[in-house]
């Protein structure tokens, strides 16, 4: 049970771990609120989304997938370090040139070998037409070694990382990211401004990755590529493509923009309080 000092309420945000406060929090009568970030919902969503008063949505089209229960579209919160970076004070801090375009390459706190594949066995082609390009690859532990084996033979300004714990300047300096589509990513992307290739996990529970791309995809902000279907020759030339044409990032980045919602957290704490304080006048 609570102790003493009981919450006014209750949020989950997914996962198992959060269906006994939500029990719980239904037990002993106060709100209880649920976030699904993905279009997909996940299993512990779809279960805990029969207990809870209200339901916040990241995309709106995962609107249908929780029936008649009160639902609002939310958008996902990021930390407010994601916006409005200087990209030349980024590229500086991470030692790299703003006269040049830079990519970020990230498969997530754990890499993707998928990606990191497709990104260095395009390279060779990459160097020979983009050859002022700068690299940033985040790749995770298992390929750290091959992929910066990989970027050691080309003439390419480039620097690998495992893991790296600065994505507000990543995201500022970057010029376009390769990455996969899961929620969080897609919510920093949008609010960076910074457009995107997008690699969905082909593996992913319900295929939610591929649904958040897609839904991505329609504001014009990203290009979906499938992992299973993409050689690397195709990868480079959609790479190729887009650093060669500056209007056509431009467009893309005010798309991505498009898709912040920079009050998500406010607009999800208002919620919550009006709640609150609605069920306290009607006890």
């Amino acid at each position: 049970h609570f102790a003493n000092d009981q919450p006014d309420a209750v949020l989950a945000m997914g996962g198992f771990t959060a269906a006994a406060s939500i029990r719980v929090g239904c037990q002993v009568n106060i709100p209880t609120f649920l976030h699904e970030s993905n279009v997909v919902p996940g299993r512990a969503n779809r279960f805990l989304s029969r207990w809870v008063d209200e339901i916040f949505v990241g995309f709106d089209a995962a609107r249908k997938r929780f029936g008649q229960k009160k639902i609002i579209e939310s958008g996902t919160p990021v930390r407010s370090e994601f916006r409005n970076q200087n990209r030349d004070e980024c590229c500086g801090r991470l030692g790299f040139d703003a006269a040049k375009p830079l990519i970020l390459v990230t498969g997530g706190s754990q890499g993707a070998r998928g990606v990191n594949q497709m990104v260095t066995g395009a390279l060779p082609r990459l160097t020979n037409h983009l050859p002022d390009t700068q690299w940033l690859h985040l790749c995770g532990p298992h390929d750290l070694a091959e992929v910066k084996r990989a970027y050691g033979i080309t003439c390419l300004r480039s620097a690998v990382h495992s893991f790296f714990h600065d994505m507000p300047s990543a995201l500022g300096a970057a010029d376009l990211v390769i990455s996969r589509s899961g929620a969080s990513s897609l919510a920093e992307l949008a609010a960076a401004n910074v457009p995107a290739i997008l690699v969905p996990l082909p593996t992913a529970a319900d295929d939610h990755q591929r649904a958040n791309a897609r839904a991505a995809a329609i504001s014009g902000g990203v290009i979906v590529l499938e992992e299973t279907e993409t050689t690397s020759d195709a990868f480079a030339e959609q790479v190729v493509g887009l650093i060669s044409d500056t209007g056509k990032l431009m467009e893309m980045a005010n798309a991505m923009k498009m898709l912040d919602r920079p009050d998500a957290a406010k607009l999800i704490a208002a919620r919550i309080l009006e709640t609150c304080e609605k069920r306290a006048i009607d006890s």
